[in-house]
């Protein structure tokens, strides 16, 4: 009887174990009503926060769940999404091996967590998009194609472990181009001083946002925002500050050959002297 007793007793404790964890050696990210938490270490910067915001917000529009986020370590046993950029918290972990390298991080699931890791903030935050396309299925493009987010309830995983090592080129990323294209659909943020016939108008924030949240879903890190940009007027710097934040490289226009934009250098001369001169090494130097 005593046996029975404790057969019973064990079943019924075996059976809340798996209620309360889902089955032996998954990793519960939500099960439509309960959430693991997401440990998102202080030192973090803003590039990694912004990702993990994308997170958050599209394992909402999956489940309809809101993963919480905060800045000190989950309990013991408690389900977790740990974020790690290694040149930042120094942790020592399983993705050690990527230390030192450049744009290179692990996802791995390791008991009750999953841990996104980065060689630098760049390798943590494309480390988190990939795990969002990949797990997720969520496209990188999904607000330029108008491809919804799928539904499911429960977002749970057996074994993950992808690793990425440093990418063959170096830097990858875009030059907008005729972005007098992205003014005409939407709201623009104001005019720009230029004495050419396109690109009167300044691009919304709103879609420059879109712009360059797609790059780094992409896994791209470097942009030309923007043709001809003047940071001296404050809805062109902006675009500038929006790229920034998402810790990409800015390069400059293609006829900007040592960083200035001749619309930016006549717009310069004329305001502090009223006087247009050349748009010449040779001939300016001094003023160029």
């Amino acid at each position: 009887m005593k046996k029975s007793l404790l057969f019973l007793g064990m079943t019924i404790l075996a059976g809340t174990l798996l209620l309360c964890c889902g089955n032996a050696g998954e990793f519960v990210l939500t099960d439509g009503n309960k959430a693991a938490v997401i440990y998102l270490p202080a030192t973090e910067p803003e590039c990694v926060r912004l990702a993990v915001e994308d997170l958050v917000n599209d394992v909402e529009k999956i489940s309809g769940v809101r993963l919480p986020v905060q800045s000190v370590p989950p309990d013991p046993g408690e389900m977790a999404v740990r974020i790690v950029t290694l040149d930042k918290s120094g942790e020592v972990n399983d993705a050690q091996s990527l230390a030192g390298k450049w744009e290179a991080y692990r996802i791995l699931t390791k008991g009750n967590n999953l841990i996104i890791s980065g060689s630098d903030e760049r390798g943590t935050m494309f480390g988190i998009y990939h795990f969002i396309a990949q797990f997720l299925g969520v496209d990188p493009l999904y607000f330029w194609s108008d491809l919804p987010h799928p539904s499911q309830k429960k977002l749970s995983w057996k074994k993950i472990d992808v690793v990425q090592d440093t990418p063959d080129f170096r830097y990858r990323g875009w030059f907008i181009n005729d972005e007098d294209l992205l003014t005409e659909w939407f709201d623009n943020d104001g005019t720009r001083q230029i004495d050419y016939p396109f690109y009167g108008q300044v691009v919304h924030p709103e879609i420059m946002e879109r712009v360059v949240e797609a790059l780094v879903r992409l896994r791209m890190n470097l942009i030309i925002p923007a043709s001809f940009i003047d940071i001296r007027n404050a809805p062109e710097a902006k675009l500038v500050q929006i790229a920034a934040r998402r810790g990409v490289f800015l390069s400059m226009h293609h006829v900007e050959p040592m960083g200035v934009s001749a619309f930016t250098f006549f717009n310069y001369w004329k305001a502090k002297t009223g006087e247009k001169p050349l748009f010449s090494y040779y001939s300016s130097r001094s003023k160029l």
